[in-house]
């Protein structure tokens, strides 16, 4: 009886062992997976502009700088910095000329004569009163002496049906597109400055008026930007019309082209890149992965923050994320060297074999880490394009400033400043308010454009290497 109780009381206390040791099991893993849990919500509470593709209005209260001891210097320009002048106009945009000569000596105040050789020259620049030329036509109207028919005249060829001339359209589209004014202070900068009266209404219109004379050059810069051996592209979120909606680029050398769509799809990217031609510059959102592997160039801008983000992770994370920032540092300072014109592309290329050595053994390492986003970042380095997408962040900044805004909102139309001042064509007679001006009269006169996007080569940062060089260190590149 006493051994039966005994091994009775055994395996009741084997079986709550049991039990025991299955609850611990679940609680183990219900640990691990809160673990889990609380480590990706930590990451996401350390997410900012830095680490991430959050932009840098998400971040939150900045900690106070400690402020700089004084060191001192007085402010301003220290002794020994380069000199800055204003230069010179140059003699054809000078428009008057005064002689200004001493009538005696400074010193015995004996009269003096003469001219000198090398005056001293003083430009002053002043902008004469601007008031609104007026021209009023007077359309009579005849009655004929044979049928009694009464003909009005018509407007001669070449002038506006609309109240106002294309200086004035163009002058109103560029305050409210170019330079972010708001409709109501527009109508206040021409009163003010033009004393020229002008509705909000008018305002509206003059956008929709230039938005249709636009067309043309932006289908031929939209064209122009898919044939670019080399481009950049983006996407960002758009308000239009009181709805969601996305704000694309492509950015070239010479043009620079936005499209405003509903959708953040593939479709939408095919429609601004066209077919695939040359390297894409782009971020790795998954509407370009139609590209090429070997074409497609990743932001490098991109990749830092994620290599941040690794550095915030378990210690094994860390040591990779700091060795590849390392390592991006090292690629970045000889690209701004190059962009610099202090470094050629040659010896670009061979000071960074190494480091794509480096980057490649450091990417392998990373790929057995245990932490999935650790493990599951892949990275293709192309040299002789640009890492980052600092032309495509320049051109969408200042629209982003628009979103609460929506001045001048034009949905399918690129942007005239960016690709005119790209081609280096953005002032003087040819600059952005004459182009403007041009592209509305050639469009009521129906009349061929001239732009801007001709025949012209790509222009890359990076300088040519000569035959001469190439051949000096091809065996450098060999070893490298």
């Amino acid at each position: 009886m006493r051994i039966a109780e005994l091994e009775r009381k055994l395996a009741e206390r084997d079986a709550h062992l049991a039990e025991r040791d299955a609850q611990l099991a679940a609680r183990d893993v219900r640990i691990a997976d809160l673990e889990r849990r609380l480590a990706h919500l930590e990451e996401r509470l350390r997410r900012s502009s830095k680490n991430s593709s959050k932009p840098p209005s998400s971040d939150g209260p900045k900690k106070t700088k400690r402020p700089h001891l004084p060191t001192g210097k007085k402010p301003g320009g220290q002794p020994g910095h380069p000199k800055h002048e204003r230069p010179l106009a140059p003699p054809d945009k000078v428009n008057e000329r005064v002689v200004v000569k001493p009538p005696s000596c400074e010193r015995c105040a004996r009269a003096l004569s003469g001219n000198d050789a090398a005056p001293r020259l003083h430009h002053v620049w002043e902008i004469p009163p601007v008031v609104p030329h007026v021209t009023e036509y007077r359309l009579h109207a005849l009655a004929c002496r044979g049928c009694g028919h009464v003909t009005r005249a018509a407007l001669p060829e070449g002038v506006p049906r609309r109240w106002f001339g294309p200086r004035v359209e163009a002058i109103t589209a560029l305050a409210t597109g170019v330079y972010r004014v708001s409709k109501r202070t527009t109508v206040e900068l021409l009163r003010d400055l033009f004393g020229l009266p002008m509705s909000v209404g008018a305002v509206i219109d003059s956008q929709h008026v230039m938005s249709r004379a636009l067309e043309a050059p932006f289908e031929e810069a939209h064209a122009y930007a898919k044939r670019q051996p080399v481009k950049h592209a983006d996407e960002t979120g758009w308000w239009q019309k009181n709805g969601r909606a996305w704000l694309w680029t492509v950015v070239t050398p010479l043009v620079t082209v936005f499209l405003v769509r509903a959708k953040r799809s593939s479709e939408v990217a095919r429609e601004l890149l066209g077919k695939v031609t040359g390297v894409l510059v782009a971020d790795r959102y998954k509407a370009y992965l139609y590209w090429p592997v070997d074409a497609y160039q990743f932001c490098w801008a991109h990749l830092v923050r994620d290599f941040v983000a690794m550095t915030e992770r378990e210690a094994a994370s860390r040591g990779v994320g700091e060795a590849l920032l390392d390592e991006a540092r090292t690629m970045f300072d000889l690209w701004h060297r190059v962009c610099e014109g202090r470094l050629t592309r040659f010896f670009f290329q061979i000071h960074m074999g190494p480091v794509r050595r480096r980057v490649e053994a450091l990417l392998v390492e990373g790929a057995a880490l245990t932490h999935p986003k650790s493990a599951g970042l892949c990275v293709e380095f192309r040299p002789a394009i640009g890492p980052d997408m600092n032309s495509v962040f320049a051109a969408l900044i200042p629209r982003l400033f628009l979103i609460g805004r929506q001045i001048f909102p034009l949905p399918d139309r690129g942007e005239v400043r960016r690709s005119k001042r790209a081609g280096g064509r953005g002032d003087g007679a040819d600059g952005l308010l004459d182009s403007t001006r041009r592209a509305l009269t050639f469009t009521e006169r129906e009349q061929p454009r001239r732009t801007s996007c001709h025949a012209r080569a790509h222009r890359p940062c990076l300088p040519r290497v000569d035959n001469a060089e190439r051949a000096r260190w091809g065996r450098t590149i060999s070893r490298a």
